[in-house]
């Protein structure tokens, strides 16, 4: 278990820190461990608890004992359970990085691949006023545009972090209405 301080300028709170996880790290990573069956997670899960404990740094210096180790397995306890939320969530969901490991003769069944290919190109253009406006902002801005993540979501007024869903979405919206229709007859 590797486990780092993030930098922390008051070398008194950084010794403060140092010593609180020495000596309730073992207490912490059982509560992980309680919460989330991989220690690969719990790792990451006791960095983020020592994240958010530094923030209020202050108020654990004036903790007796028995209250900072409340304090401290409440964090834990909380974190893991907003950790396996977030978890419950995206494992409800299908991204396309979920593909990576197939084999790349499949390839052509991703809905960015059959996008992008060229055989597909001019089905697509003929597609591509059909969908829905945002969908039609997300593709160009992505493939034609070369825009990042933050850039799409500026232009969409939404979160940086819900542009890959948004994404994935409209690229499947695409490829369904290019599979429904009938596109690939003139080009056969």
């Amino acid at each position: 278990m590797l486990i780092s301080l993030p930098p922390i300028d008051d070398l008194n709170d950084r010794q403060f820190m140092s010593e609180l996880y020495e000596r309730y790290r073992r207490i912490m990573y059982s509560k992980a461990i309680e919460h989330l069956a991989d220690p690969q997670d719990a790792d990451d899960l006791i960095q983020d608890c020592l994240e958010n404990l530094i923030k209020n740094v202050s108020t654990l210096r004036s903790l007796d004992d028995c209250a900072l180790i409340s304090y401290i397995v409440t964090t834990v306890r909380n974190t893991a359970i907003n950790l396996s939320k977030h978890f419950e969530v995206e494992s409800r969901h299908t991204y396309l990085t979920d593909f990576e490991d197939e084999d790349p003769a499949d390839s052509a069944t991703l809905p960015e691949d059959i996008l992008l290919s060229n055989e597909f190109s001019d089905a697509f253009a003929k597609v591509f006023d059909s969908l829905p406006e945002e969908d039609r902002l997300l593709l160009r801005g992505k493939y034609e545009l070369d825009l990042d993540d933050a850039e799409l979501a500026d232009l969409l007024g939404c979160a940086p972090n819900s542009i890959r869903m948004k994404l994935t979405r409209a690229r499947r919206r695409a490829v369904a209405r290019l599979l429904e229709g009938d596109y690939f007859s003139e080009q056969t």
